[in-house]
């Protein structure tokens, strides 16, 4: 065993010089802003339980310009996450139909699809009042 280990040197720019290792951070950055707007949320469902004045005072604050300049960015980061994530999948989930692989585009676009025609229901059951 060696008395002195090997530290690599690492930049704390180390994730922008691969185009790979920035999707990656962007991925996982996204997640922050994914639980901080669900932290929003709950405190908006707290504040729903608490009565009228205060959800009033909530929605208020969600009508604020950076609120809704942070949801949309959020918004755009959890599509960003999930588009990257569905083109991972057929790395780690591969079907085997008898001696041949389903193609990983059509497993990508399967989730896609999946994904869009979800977002669909709800946005039609939203908009009908359902």
């Amino acid at each position: 065993m060696s008395r002195r280990p090997y530290k690599p040197v690492m930049s704390k720019t180390w994730y922008l010089k691969q185009p790979s290792y920035r999707n990656y951070m962007i991925r996982e950055m996204s997640s922050v802003f994914i639980g901080l707007w669900t932290l929003n949320l709950l405190i908006g469902l707290g504040k729903l339980i608490q009565g009228p004045a205060t959800w009033s005072q909530w929605l208020a604050l969600q009508a604020h310009p950076l609120m809704i300049l942070f949801s949309a960015v959020t918004l755009a980061l959890a599509l960003y996450h999930s588009l990257t994530w569905f083109r991972a999948v057929p790395q780690v989930m591969r079907i085997q139909i008898g001696t041949s692989f389903v193609p990983a585009k059509l497993i990508t676009n399967a989730h896609i699809g999946a994904m869009v025609g979800f977002s669909a229901i709800v946005l039609l059951a939203t908009l009908w009042g359902v």
